[in-house]
């Protein structure tokens, strides 16, 4: 990939990238046996950069900080600094395991609640019959875990690892993990498996092309209300702090 054009919101990187552009670096980490997060960057993970430094870090450090939320990405348009597209997880795991049908990667997923993993396993095997899915793991972010973990990713030879631990702790395992995994890539999805295996509703296409997902989330799942605050702390951070693009 030539050299990637970036923002950072209140300090935090979004990559201006398209998901074919993912796809094509993705598949470079996997050509070349390099190892790295990719991190789906929303409102949430901004705010929480703002008093966790090695967070922070971590996401600027990504192999691709990608524009998740459509507050951080209507936020990039207001100020003049425009990104491609917002790139959700689901959408981003989606493709990632329609590719990985057809060229051969083998993915593993870890985390989940509910046996969500599995269950998304069925879905995507189901859709792709030619998908291999290297292992699940319900898994957990606790340090003691992590050796077996590793040991077990490592043993089933997967080139991308799927993590479900919920934020910033799927992000701070992955980055420090992935290599020993043996795996090129670890994406942090947070309730992804929640969503392919419809244990919870996504919101309607209309919906989500307005950028009102998070509304949807809102209006059916009411006890998200907290979470949502994010989005106005991010205004006020951004109106604070900034946005300015960067070249890497």
């Amino acid at each position: 990939m030539s050299k990637l054009s970036s923002i950072y919101l209140a300090g935090v990187r979004l990559d201006d990238i398209n998901l074919d552009e993912v796809v094509a670096e993705v598949e470079s980490m996997i050509d070349e046996h390099r190892h790295g997060l990719i991190a789906t960057v929303n409102a949430e993970f901004i705010v929480e950069a703002q008093k966790n430094q090695p967070y922070r870090e971590v996401l600027n450090s990504a192999a691709l900080a990608l524009p998740d939320g459509s507050g951080a990405t209507i936020l990039a348009r207001l100020r003049r600094t425009p990104l491609q597209e917002r790139i959700p997880g689901v959408d981003l795991a989606e493709r990632l395991v329609k590719e990985a049908s057809e060229r051969g990667w083998r993915i593993f997923l870890l985390g989940g609640a509910n046996a969500a993993a599995r269950k998304a396993a069925d879905v995507w095997t189901s859709r792709y019959p030619e998908l291999q899915i290297a292992g699940i793991h319900d898994g957990s972010s606790k340090p003691e875990a992590a050796r077996q973990i590793i040991k077990e990713i490592k043993s089933s030879r997967a080139d991308i690892v799927f993590v479900a631990f919920s934020y910033p702790r799927q992000e701070l395992w992955i980055n420090e993990n992935i290599e020993a995994t043996g795996a090129a890539v670890g994406i942090g999805l947070g309730g992804t498996f929640d969503y392919v295996a419809n244990i919870r509703k996504r919101a309607p296409r209309s919906w989500r092309k307005l950028g009102l997902e998070w509304l949807y989330r809102l209006l059916t799942q009411p006890w998200r209300y907290k979470r949502m605050l994010a989005v106005p702390h991010l205004v006020w951070l951004v109106l604070r702090y900034g946005s300015k693009p960067s070249r890497q």
